[in-house]
């Protein structure tokens, strides 16, 4: 993967909300070979019965996380 210089651009082409794994492959597949040159968005969109309860933990703290203002260095 390539790191971007800040003062380059970078263009948002595509958002894919995926449901099962077919859905992903195929926005996967998109985003690498299509897509390859633009900015790709993949939201998997999961029912919380088929996610672990460490996922789940995870997603509450990084929810908590983006909701405090940002820290100034």
């Amino acid at each position: 993967m390539r790191q971007l210089r800040i003062t380059e651009t970078v263009s948002f082409d595509s958002l894919s909300q995926v449901r099962c794994e077919e859905d992903l492959i195929e926005a996967i597949d998109t985003a690498l070979g299509e897509k390859k040159d633009r900015l790709c968005f993949i939201e998997a969109i999961i029912h919380k019965d088929d996610t672990s309860k460490e996922l789940l933990e995870w997603g509450s703290r990084v929810s908590a996380a983006n909701r405090r203002p940002p820290n100034p260095q």
